[in-house]
């Protein structure tokens, strides 16, 4: 079964329905308070949570809708703007697509800001009543200042709760939608422009770049509502203060440009990042797709360097980012320090008097704007600065050309399902009564450009084209003057060609000719320079190079399937591709999981498995792209006789082939040659006749050919293969196949379910953390460093309500004022210092940061993954790896390291409110104790669940990764086997697998923040009723600063535990890069466990005799052996080829050579037994040229000397010597020349030939 299976969401009638589907008046508390979520909390606290206890995903945060809502505004912004839509039209998109619900949200901000103004406006009140001489005020008026301050409060934590979860919900609903949007979008790209993005770039926008809208809408509001509360605090302020508030004021309406500056300092910042994010990622990528050639090349050291001087930059940008984000930090905690210094000094410089109220009411207006300016202004500015960046990429992406709507429609629709689809420039399609006939203009007789943003088109709709006058019929083609350019130069020249219903067609070429182009024509995967395209029906496709999907066998060939399986059809196509005796062989039959890529299958059972899929389909045209290549010539044979001329014999066949022994046997011969250019387009005799020189000079020349081509074709197997023949019975053309049966389990499953750790986070997994930051001494240090200014702050506070009680000649000393400017400026200095220093210190060299900590896990996790055993990579989908390269590592990055200093800061500014307050009042002490005993419940009972919900969500998203790798791979198959729309739904159904758990650990969030501001409720109400108890003798200005850092609880307190909460949740991604930093290797690292110093050798080996002595290979403890018992010699300097069946072993011999496997017997290498020297040292020393081609995203040069170790002499040639020299040095760039993601910019044979060259350097 695919992973994505495993991962899906459980239907909705297995989870109960989510409150928000039901009637909520009934239950308008419990929304209120969050306790609807109560019930999966106690069943969390009992056992280990899974999937099955949470409720099911509201409607309308389901994927498809999320996606459906996003997409329509994207579409409805650019037709609004127009071609001037300029780089925030996603933007807009982004906040008019679920506009009302952000009005609403909008308004529960702008409430809670209002409430904290109407605290300060009762603390005022309260601290008048409380030092009134001789009671002026009643002690019941002043119980009811206490009684509205608390409840003002309680009201205001109520609508701060509601807000925060309805961003939150928003921006989730709004990155589910992005990220539905980006994989549709990548389903509907043109392949010219696929070639422009790798798959790092694009799961690095859907890893880190979409995870901005989570971290920036949530504060969106607060750009409007940080103006009108300055606004209504100035003149609140000013009926109490009088002009002198102004300058207080002045200092938060200069705070928001000096943070605007910030953020877009850190805009910049996060741009470069994200630059170096995607190269790290995309070498990542890969390296671990291939990992096996990288091993065989011993290449893992040198791309360790590469990626590791990637995250070095990325690093270095991430902790300046970080000095930023601390600064930011430090202006919030000394907010009220300088604007209440800027209101007061001037009032004791005019000789004013100050009292109590006025300072406090005064202070506790301030207050309220700290919160909204000083720490929502600057979170919302930097958000937004960074959802800037990740917009302008996300929709440079968006904006690459699309294929047209009229085969978007063709491709998504039943009646009309062929492969015809994909053009930078619209096209036109005729329909028939019941199949569909593409028509593809030229670029020069094309009047429309394509217009990805208009709505979708029904095939009823289409406009019918000149050619649908012409009535083609399904199976037929037509090629008028059809020339193709992929923007290199042209690779088809002038092709014309008609196909009658039913024929078969060989396309034959020398490498480079254009054979793949031709079908990539024929599929609309390109658009034609000069003439016309007619295809008339269904088309299937098998792809040169196969792709093999995460799944079982069975699951790979009917993946294409409208309706229910045809077993008989199913079982007939099993036959003619020769594939019985291999799924007999497999220890789960034709349920056998093939692994990623098909891993687990040899090269030729990989293009059998392909040319089932294609077969299985039930099309009208059938493009094969050389599917006989991988396989040996009788069962190209079995596959020509039984597949090709058999199953589908009454079928328009277009095949590509290189086993020129069967061309005489097609309709319709095309004869290419270098530069695309078309010899002929005829029968096969004809073809010969005229042509005679060309093709026996392709002949020659064509790899892999076995015969001489003519009319005795059939000959050329040679007395050996007849031999075979004569023996071999119909039913055995396939041998057994130990090669699946060695890697799979035997339940037929090979990738292994995501391991998740359960309970606490461990003690170890902190320890490791700890130590990757720094010293236990500077740690320390650094947790002293927290207390100095945060008692500066609070005696700063204390100056001023003693100095506010002192007589009016005192106040206007200039001795006072001095000390309160001393204290004050100390105060911000010591703020400023630590917050920079905290995040971002560089005392030392040697010293790490919490920054640097990631730096040096993923270096820990690289080396482990580099050092794996291949095993581990079949084992693994790349989706999943990448999950913690990508995301996990975005979270050590840029969360875990501020959710710390946060929770230390907070920590120290909590204990200093509470100090303060018993200080002032001991009564308050009574009511500590208790409310920190539930405090530690509460935190323990909630931690029970969020964690693991934290985990869950995490498994649910590696899924997503690899489902997107999956489908960018196969893309052409999925368009033309008209499999996109199922994709699309595969997707939406990971993702609402992974919102599941998403929503609930939102709802967990705010469930524990309701509660504990619930818990500092009841301790601001015991110290203001404490205080009216004992006001006779209490200070009031005492009273007022100690209400003041009570109130600053109710934010702080709920954020101070849950960043506490937090810290555990993001060291789940700790835990999973731990775990990866701990896999088992291949026992590589220390020389000294080898019985042969490999310095010792220097020239080994110099002959090359090779004795393989009872030699066994299994790829698993527990696993069956894939070689048995094999042995032969080979004398230096002879050249041996090795024969044999597909899947009889031959790769397996080069995996015991390479020791990729386990092997038993010995292997002895002049003299030498390969087990008793390194890994690293025998595979330097061996050159392969690999069965698949491997090329990396880079230069020509690069591909050849990815590491610059040879002059560019040598490498022309090998170039030479490969004849790939007239190619490159014919490209303007030479070898400078940009290769695409795994060299889709050449052909398979042209990417065969650079992998022989890079050997033969």
């Amino acid at each position: 079964m695919p992973e994505y299976q495993q991962h899906t969401t459980i239907p909705r009638s297995v989870l109960e329905p989510h409150p928000f589907d039901r009637s909520w008046w009934p239950q308008v508390i419990s929304l209120l308070t969050f306790g609807w979520v109560n019930p999966v909390l106690r069943v969390g606290r009992k056992r280990t949570l899974t999937p099955d206890d949470f409720f099911a995903l509201p409607r309308d945060e389901h994927s498809r809708f999320c996606t459906h809502v996003l997409e329509h505004a994207w579409k409805q912004q650019r037709l609004r703007l127009g071609e001037t839509f300029g780089t925030h039209a996603l933007l807009l998109a982004l906040l008019v697509a679920h506009k009302r619900a952000l009005v609403w949200v909008g308004i529960a901000y702008f409430i809670e800001a209002l409430l904290r103004i109407v605290q300060a406006y009762f603390l005022g009140k309260l601290v008048v009543a409380v030092g009134s001489a001789s009671h002026d005020i009643s002690d019941a008026r002043a119980y009811l200042y206490a009684t509205l301050l608390a409840l003002s409060n309680f009201i205001q934590g109520v609508f701060h709760h509601l807000a925060f979860y309805g961003g939150s919900r928003i921006a989730h609903m709004l990155r589910t939608g992005m990220i539905g949007l980006i994989h549709t979008k990548a389903m509907r790209t043109t392949t010219r422009s696929q070639a422009k993005v790798t798959t790092g770039h694009i799961i690095n926008l859907v890893s880190n770049d979409v995870e901005r809208i989570m971290t920036s809408i949530p504060f969106v509001h607060y750009v409007w509502i940080a103006p009108v509360q300055i606004i209504v605090v100035s003149i609140l302020a000013w009926e109490e203060v009088g002009p002198f508030v102004l300058a207080g004021i002045s200092f938060y309406i200069f705070y928001i440009p000096f943070h605007i500056y910030l953020s877009k300092l850190f805009g910049r910042l996060r741009s470069q990042t994200a630059s170096l994010t995607d190269q790290r990622v995309k070498v990542t990528n890969e390296v671990i797709c291939g990992m096996r050639i990288i091993k065989m090349y011993a290449w893992e050291k040198p791309f360790h360097s590469v990626i590791q001087g990637l995250r070095r930059l990325e690093v270095t940008k991430v902790t300046a980012s970080g000095s930023i984000k601390g600064l930011n930090l430090a202006t919030f905690y000394c907010a009220t320090v300088i604007s209440g210094y800027f209101c007061f000094m001037p009032q004791a410089v005019e000789r004013r008097q100050l009292n109590t109220q006025t300072v406090f009411y005064t202070l506790g207006l301030l207050e309220a704007l700290r919160f909204v300016v000083g720490l929502k202004v600057p979170l919302s500015s930097q958000g937004i600065s960074e959802l800037l960046v990740a917009l302008r990429r996300i929709q440079t992406f968006l904006l690459l050309p699309e294929i047209s709507q009229a085969h978007q429609a063709c491709i998504s629709s039943v009646e009309c399902r062929n492969g015809s689809h994909f053009s930078e420039n619209s096209s036109t399609l005729s329909i028939d009564n019941t199949r569909a006939a593409t028509h593809m203009t030229s670029k020069s007789q094309q009047s429309d450009s394509t217009n990805d943003f208009t709505e979708p088109v029904s095939p009823e709709n289409l406009r019918l084209s000149d050619v649908s006058k012409r009535r083609i019929k399904p199976g037929e083609i037509t090629c008028e003057h059809l020339s193709i350019d992929w923007g290199s130069g042209p690779v088809l020249v002038d092709l014309c060609m008609n196909i009658q219903s039913g024929s078969l067609v060989g396309v034959c070429g020398p490498i480079g000719s254009g054979k793949t182009s031709l079908l990539m024509g024929l599929l609309q995967e390109v658009s034609p320079i000069e003439g016309n395209v007619c295809v008339g029906g269904v088309v299937s496709y098998a792809s040169q190079v196969p792709w093999i999907q995460n799944a079982t066998a069975r699951e790979n060939v009917i993946m294409a399937a409208d309706t229910g399986v045809d077993n008989k059809r199913y079982t007939s196509i099993i036959n003619a591709c020769a594939l019985g005796p291999d799924l007999e062989q497999l220890s789960a039959g034709d349920n056998t999981e093939v692994g990623e890529r098909g891993v687990t299958l040899s090269g030729g059972q990989k293009a059998r498995l392909a040319l089932a899929r294609a077969a299985y389909r039930d099309a009208d045209i059938y493009l094969l792209d050389d599917p006989l290549s991988a396989v040996d010539a009788h069962v190209g044979k079995h596959l020509f006789d039984k597949c090709i001329c058999g199953i589908l014999s009454n079928k328009t066949r277009i095949l590509v082939t290189h086993q020129l022994q069967h061309l005489h046997r097609v309709d319709t011969l095309v004869l290419l040659d270098h530069g695309g250019h078309v010899l002929a387009v005829g029968s096969y005799e004809k073809v010969v006749s005229q042509h005679t020189t060309a093709f026996t000079h392709i002949v020659e020349n064509t790899a892999g050919s076995p015969d001489s081509g003519g009319t005795n074709s059939e000959r050329a197997t040679g007395s050996i293969e007849e031999e075979i023949n004569e023996v071999a019975t119909e039913k055995a053309v396939m041998s057994i196949n130990p090669h699946p049966k060695g890697i799979v389990e035997n339940n037929g499953k090979l990738i292994e379910v995501e391991q998740r750790q359960e309970g606490a986070v461990t003690h170890e997994t902190y320890r490791r953390y700890i130590l990757a930051m720094a010293s236990i001494l500077c740690l320390l240090g650094l947790l002293l460093m927290q207390f100095v200014p945060e008692a500066a702050v609070i005696a700063v506070d204390i100056f001023l309500a003693k100095w506010a009680d002192v007589s009016p000649n005192l106040q206007q000393q200039s001795s006072t004022i001095g000390i309160y400017t001393a204290i004050a400026f100390g105060a911000v200095g010591l703020v400023i210092t630590r917050n920079v220093v905290t995040v971002n210190l560089q005392l030392t060299t040697t010293v790490r940061t919490v920054v640097h900590a990631s730096r040096y896990l993923h270096e820990q996790m690289l080396q482990s993954i580099l050092n794996a055993p291949i095993r581990f990579f079949d084992t693994q989908p790349t989706g999943r790896i990448l999950n913690r390269f990508s995301k996990d590592l975005g979270f050590m990055d840029d969360m875990l390291p501020v959710t710390i200093v946060d929770f230390v800061q907070l920590s120290v500014s909590m204990m200093g409110a509470v100090v303060l307050a018993c200080t002032v009042n001991p009564w308050v002490v009574l009511a500590i104790p208790p409310l920190l005993a539930f405090l530690l419940w509460l935190r323990s009972y909630y931690l029970s669940s969020s964690r693991e919900v934290k985990r869950l969500e995490a498994g649910a998203r590696s899924p997503v990764y690899s489902h997107f790798s999956t489908s960018l791979a196969g893309v052409i198959i999925l368009r033309s086997h008209g499999m996109v729309p199922k994709t699309i739904t595969t997707m939406h159904r990971l993702q609402d697998a992974h919102s599941t758990a998403f929503h609930m650990f939102l709802v967990f969030s705010r469930w524990i923040g309701f509660r504990l501001d619930l818990l500092t409720f009841f301790l601001l109400a015991a110290t203001t009723f404490a205080a009216v108890a004992a006001r006779d003798t209490l200070d009031p200005g005492l009273v007022g600063a100690s209400l003041i850092y009570v109130l600053r609880l109710t934010g702080n307190f709920q954020w101070g535990v849950r960043q506490s909460a937090e810290i555990e949740n993001h060291m789940t991604s700790v835990e999973r890069v731990l775990e990866y930093s701990q896999l088992p290797s291949e026992d590589d690292t220390k020389h000294s466990n080898y019985d042969v110093d490999s310095s010792q050798l220097p020239a080994w080996p110099e002959h090359g005799s090779l004795t393989f002595s009872h030699v066994n290979l299994y790829y698993d403890i527990g696993l069956p052996n894939v070689l048995h018992d094999v042995s032969f010699v080979i004398n230096a300097g002879e050249k041996i080829g090795v024969v044999g069946r597909t899947g009889a072993g031959k790769s397996s011999l080069i995996s015991a050579l390479f020791r990729l496997a386990h092997i038993t017997g010995s292997i002895i290498i002049d003299g030498i037994n390969i087990s008793s020297v390194p890994r690293s040292f025998l595979r330097a020393r061996i050159g392969v040229i690999p069965q698949d081609p491997v090329l990396f995203s880079g230069t020509m040069q690069y591909n050849l000397d990815p590491f610059d170790e040879y002059e560019d002499e040598a490498l022309w040639a090998a170039l030479e010597q490969v004849q790939l020299k007239p190619k490159v040095s014919s490209l303007p760039e030479g070898l400078s020349t940009p290769l695409h993601e795994h060299g889709a910019n050449f052909s398979v044979g042209e990417r065969q030939l650079v992998c022989l060259a890079r050997a033969i350097l």
